[in-house]
């Protein structure tokens, strides 16, 4: 899985370079784009629920896998939102989970909106593939009540192109309507 994967790179002194970087990101983004046009969200993306194919090669694909934790938002009007009531499970691991799911508060009447949270754990994913660890972008963030657009740390420069970081920082950006998509993310990804 890509948890190993990046275990195995930092155990050699090494990070995964840009263009592996940026052809795994493309597959985990294309997996989301798939699944939302199915109305259907993971809910629990995370390095562990990624394995690789012809690792190290140029014919490497990342799959996204387990989905025991996914919602099927067919039959429900609008977005990829469903009511919220008392003791509704939200799905998946903590760490999967968008600002805007994690602070949804159960009640008569309440939603949970699920349309952008799949993203936002992608390019939690691809920063963490960049930072070379378990790396937090929101630095000092204890909640993600305390993520910030304006404390977002941005990894390295001079080993992965501005194109790739601005990709993943917009994708996590904390107001979901300001979020890049998954379809406009994989256009800027795929430009030469």
């Amino acid at each position: 899985d890509l948890a190993h994967a990046l275990q195995s790179e930092k155990n050699a002194g090494n990070r995964i370079p840009a263009d592996r970087a940026r052809r795994i990101i493309i597959d985990i983004l294309s997996a989301v784009q798939h699944l939302q046009a199915h109305r259907v969200a993971h809910c629990d993306l995370k390095p562990d629920n990624v394995m690789l194919q012809n690792v190290k090669t140029d014919h490497e694909v990342a799959v996204v896998t387990d989905f025991g934790c996914s919602k099927d938002f067919t039959g429900y009007d609008g977005h990829m939102a469903m009511p919220h009531p008392p003791g509704f499970g939200k799905g998946g691991s903590v760490m999967a989970w968008a600002p805007e799911v994690h602070h949804a508060v159960p009640g008569p009447g309440q939603i949970i909106d699920y349309s952008a949270n799949d993203q936002f754990a992608a390019a939690l994913i691809g920063h963490e593939i960049m930072a070379g660890q378990a790396d937090h972008p929101f630095p000092g963030a204890v909640d993600p009540v305390d993520f910030r657009d304006e404390v977002y740390t941005d990894v390295e420069p001079e080993l992965y192109d501005e194109a790739l970081r601005r990709t993943v920082r917009e994708l996590l950006r904390c107001d979901p309507a300001q979020r890049m998509t998954a379809a406009v993310a994989l256009e800027e990804l795929r430009r030469p």
